[in-house]
């Protein structure tokens, strides 16, 4: 063919015959029909000869026809790569792709556009065309070839370029020092894959500075972050360049609000690396200091689109922060920080440059003009107020600055605590401190008596305030405090220590009680007795004198009193000392509010300054009951995530019953948490526990929990054939993680349709050499979510942390409008304080602190659980007619159902059914469905059955026991973290389903006793 018209048009029509050849393919079904679809070598035997040969020639003025060959070529070797294609044909289509790669324009496009999936096929030697492809896109990047204006949008060919990057990023951790077997083109020399790391650095550096479409950038700053995770254990240089990166982008105003969302999203991820990043405290310490500087610069109210960045600055911000304790080494970055954490919250305007321009303005005036205007603003009406036109503060930023506030203060060097990253909270209850109480004193208290012992108290600021009195701890007699707001529950155990805390204390001195008194009257031993010649004369008088009748009475007196006196031992051990007072018993009195008491006044809470701050409460069951649905409320974000596998040849129906799995796809798992028994487990569920699971992989830091719900580790049933267990816990969730290792005839709806919802999908693959194939399917927009990118190829060693990173994104991007967890728990406190808070006088307030509660009150061990009053008719009390048009003649009184309760927004609505509340465990419970992690609408419920009533009070709702580790879960788990499991087959798929499932391995600490000061 001789004429470049006609050759466009005989490529055109063999275009339309290799069509409806790879069509075949798809529409026959082995079961139902007997014909053989053609393969690739059949095809390319009918029109190889005449596509080689048109791109290997590669004319000049041909060009269109030669890349529809090139194009008709990639479409045949890439549709039907399953084939076994023939040594000539894989070496006659290096070549053309070769020969392709080389050259600019239209066949340069086509074999890129054409070959986006090219490295996740299964076609012999097609990774010698790494070099090739990676020369070609570093030009294409770079901006070195500018030719292809006139044949496709030049950010679209960029856009083809970094998806096939994305299919190789990982291949020179993977491949190492394998050589290549082709040589690159002009202008880059690499012998293996190793030599490609530097390369891949530049590349990405560079294309990230030039870039200017958004689709291309926020691909881009995923295929970086890819990297980062990749390549962090071995070199940590491109992790530091690329936060300085996006650093230098967003302080200079290079990038556009639409790129610093998701600019801020991979620096808030890169946080997690921090371990591995050397001098790691400088990167966090930059990244703070200049985001600080955003936000003062921002200001509040913001400008137009700048809201939404100021939120995310603070939240990346807390991240950083929470990866050390670097913060206490940086006075500066501190400073910086409440600076911005200040200005956020009182709402300062960022630059007051108009106010300064008018002022010059007015300066440079005449003073005739000025005479007259002073005249006119004397006659002329005062202004109105100004402020009302002015913007209001933004609330997001007020909450978002308000967060990382009390995550400084309550989480910085505090987490993950004692118990545990899966609770942020203290695990001590009221129950089992007042049971303790009941325990201690041996019967003498009861339960009814235990109320005595505390008080409740809120705040004008909504802070719920409990007090105990603990007497009998082995230290002396405690004060326990349990503070309750909208970021969780916390408990402190506090003692009054008079004794001085240094090591040299003063002994308290006794009197010795070994010392021998003397029993007999004192002899003064000073006087010397008289001479017998100086009692002459009175002996003289004596016998001349007749005084025995005289003398004898007194004798005997004086005998008389010697007697008793000598029987007393002349009173000489009577103890006349001065004795140290004990100390004084606390409890002896009615009322046994003490030590609580003393500490409430000592830190000023019963002054008078702060009688207006602080009230008491009531003390009644529906008071208990909404205290309870307080502590079901989440602290932090709960994120369900289904995890399914299927294997080859296998329907969508099939994946549910699969128990274990391959031993890549357990190994998987083990990468996305640390394994958790569902039953000790104190943190967020899921739906785990409800469908009959109990082992699952868990993750959280100090804002996020993810639970990941793994069907396969969930036995089979003989009564479900359908498995609605396992699919209740592979539907409910925001994103599906499907494990897939047959990926030809997925379709996404072939999950929609089981759910009312949308649901981000994430389907992994893996590939024949060892790496994993990734695709992204939602319904909504979602396709650009991150990190992950649709249709990269990613290494076992990082594909559970990228996975987990793309959950958390995308719920954030699927639930950024709804309110945040700690909005329910603040609209739970606003209804106590309306309804328990008591309003009282002076004396009133002061009287209850000294005498016993009034019979009204009651302690939490006093309730019934299961019978209590449906805690909607305190919150709601007012009661709703019924509908029915028979009830309401036969009755005219208000119905007592209590009225549907909404969830705390309309944004409830939306919402997909919620499964059967769940519990938490200690209080914690969450009660609520899987999709979307939200908390439910405010409902009574009664708690688990599996708890009992103690044996002092029957009935009684008892304080929930510390988990003990049974017999028969100590060989569950260890300290690998992983699911271990055997490889199988397609053959061995009924022994597999046969055998238990898999035991977990995790790594999660045993949870230790609680303690109230934890």
């Amino acid at each position: 063919i001789s004429q470049p018209p006609i050759l466009l048009a005989f490529m055109n029509g063999v275009e339309l015959v290799v069509n409806q050849f790879l069509k075949i393919g798809f529409s026959l079904k082995p079961s139902k029909s007997n014909l053989i679809a053609p393969t690739g070598n059949t095809i390319l035997h009918i029109f190889g000869s005449w596509l080689f040969d048109c791109v290997l020639l590669n004319r000049s003025g041909f060009e269109e026809g030669t890349a529809l060959a090139m194009k008709i070529l990639s479409n045949v070797m890439i549709t039907n790569h399953r084939t076994d294609f023939l040594p000539v044909y894989v070496s006659s289509y290096f070549s053309c792709l070769q020969r392709a790669l080389s050259t600019e324009g239209r066949v340069l496009v086509a074999a890129i556009t054409s070959s986006t999936s090219i490295f996740t096929k299964d076609i012999k030697g097609v990774r010698c065309l790494v070099p090739l492809f990676f020369s070609a896109i570093q030009k294409v990047l770079s901006g070195r070839i500018k030719s292809v204006e006139n044949v496709m949008p030049p950010e679209h060919f960029r856009k083809a370029c970094l998806q096939i990057f994305g299919t190789i990023v990982c291949f020179p951790n993977h491949l190492g020092s394998t050589k290549f077997a082709t040589k690159s083109l002009a202008g880059i020399e690499v012998s293996d894959y190793s030599s490609l790391k530097v390369h891949y650095s530049t590349l990405l550096t560079e294309a990230l500075t030039k870039e200017t479409n958004l689709s291309n950038t926020e691909l881009l700053l995923n295929l970086s972050y890819i990297w980062v995770v990749e390549d962090v254990d071995n070199n940590c240089d491109f992790a530091r360049q690329i936060i300085g990166l996006i650093i230098r982008k967003v302080t200079q105003n290079r990038w556009g609000p639409d790129v610093i969302v998701p600019a801020f999203n991979i620096l808030t991820s890169l946080a997690c690396l921090y371990p591995k990043i050397e001098k790691g405290y400088e990167q966090a310490n930059l990244v703070v200091d200049q985001l600080c500087r955003i936000i003062i610069n921002i200001g509040n109210p913001p400008a137009p689109n700048m809201e939404q960045i100021s939120v995310l600055a603070f939240r990346c911000i807390a991240h950083w922060i929470m990866t050390d304790q670097w913060l206490f080494n940086f006075k500066e970055t501190r400073h910086s920080l409440l600076n911005a954490i200040v200005s956020a919250l009182t709402g300062k305007q960022a630059t007051q440059e108009v106010q300064v321009e008018q002022v010059v303005q007015i300066t440079t005036s005449s003073k005739k003009k000025d005479k007259k205007k002073q005249k006119e603003e004397k006659a002329a009406p005062p202004p109105k107020n100004e402020t009302k036109n002015q913007p209001e503060p933004s609330i997001l930023i007020q909450e978002a600055a308000h967060s990382t506030l009390m995550t400084i203060l309550n989480h910085l060097g505090n987490f993950p605590t004692l118990s545990g990253a899966s609770v942020v909270s203290s695990l001590a209850l009221e129950d089992e401190i007042l049971q303790e109480i009941v325990t201690a004193s041996g019967g003498a208290i009861t339960a009814e008596k235990t109320k005595d012992f505390m008080r409740y108290y809120i705040t004008d600021d909504r802070l719920i305030i409990c007090v105990i009195d603990r007497p009998y701890l082995d230290g002396g007699p405690h004060a326990c405090v349990i503070v309750r707001d909208k970021t969780g529950r916390y408990a402190w155990d506090t003692s009054l220590t008079y004794s001085s805390t240094s090591n040299k204390r003063e002994p308290t001195l006794y009197h010795e009680t070994q010392i021998e008194i003397s029993a007999s009257p004192f002899q003064p031993s000073t006087v010397k007795p008289m001479d017998v010649n100086e009692l002459s004369s009175v002996l003289g008088y004596l016998s001349q004198c007749n005084t025995s009748s005289a003398f004898r009475p007194v004798e005997q007196q004086v005998q008389k009193e010697y007697k008793v006196l000598k029987r007393n031992n002349f009173r000489l051990t009577a103890d006349i000392s001065t004795h140290i007072p004990e100390p004084a018993d606390a409890y002896s009195a009615d009322c046994k509010f003490q030590h609580s008491r003393m500490f409430m006044s000592h830190v000023g809470y019963l002054s008078l300054e702060n009688r207006s701050k602080l009230f008491p409460l009531n003390m009644n069951s529906s008071f208990f009951e909404a205290l309870r649905q307080l502590d079901e409320k989440e602290e932090r974000v709960c994120i369900n995530v289904g995890v399914l596998y299927g294997r080859k040849g296998q329907s969508e129906d099939d994946w549910f019953g699969n128990e274990g799995g391959s031993l890549d796809y357990q190994e998987f798992v083990s990468t996305l948490g640390w394994g958790i028994n569902v039953e000790d487990h104190r943190g967020h569920k899921g739906v785990v526990e409800s469908s009959g699971g109990n082992l699952a992989p868990y993750w959280a830091n100090y804002s996020t929990e993810i639970i990941f719900q793994v069907p396969s580790l969930v036995p089979n049933r003989s009564d479900d054939p359908d498995h609605d267990h396992k699919r209740k816990q592979a539907l409910q969730c925001t994103t599906l993680i499907l494990w897939l290792e047959d990926f030809g005839s997925f379709q996404a709806q072939m999950i929609w349709k089981h759910v009312r919802y949308n649901i981000t999908i994430i389907v992994i693959v893996p590939l024949d050499f060892g790496l994993y194939s990734v695709r992204i399917f939602s319904k909504n927009d979602l396709s650009r979510i991150g990190p992950i990118c649709d249709g990269c190829v990613l290494s076992k060693s990082g594909l559970g942390h990228v996975v987990r990173d793309t959950c958390i994104l995308s719920w954030q991007k699927e639930n950024g409008n709804k309110p945040s967890p700690t909005q329910a728990r603040v609209e739970c406190i606003d209804r106590i304080y309306e309804l328990f808070k008591k309003n009282c006088t002076l004396e009133q307030f002061y009287s209850s602190q000294f005498t016993a509660l009034e019979g009204d009150q009651i302690s939490p061990l006093q309730l019934d659980r299961p019978k209590s009053r449906p805690v909607s008719m305190a919150i709601n009390p007012k009661p709703r007619k019924s509908k029915s048009p028979g009830r309401e003649k036969k009755r005219k009184t208000k119905s007592r159902a209590p009225p549907p309760q909404r969830a705390e927004s309309d944004i409830t609505d939306r919402r997909p059914p919620a499964p059967a509340p769940t519990g938490r465990g200690r209080g914690l419970g969450r009660g609520r469905g899987a999709p979307p992690s939200r908390g439910s609408p405010v409902k009574a419920r009664p708690p688990p059955p599996s708890r009992p009533a103690p044996p002092s009070v029957k009935a009684k709702r008892p304080p929930p026991s510390r988990p003990a580790t049974k017999e028969g879960e100590t060989s569950n788990l260890t300290s690998s973290g992983s699911w271990v499991g055997s490889r199988t087959t397609p053959s061995q798929q009924g022994a597999q389903r046969a055998r238990p499932p898999p035991k977990l391995f995790g790594t999660q600490r045993r949870n230790q006793s609680p303690s109230p000061d934890n």
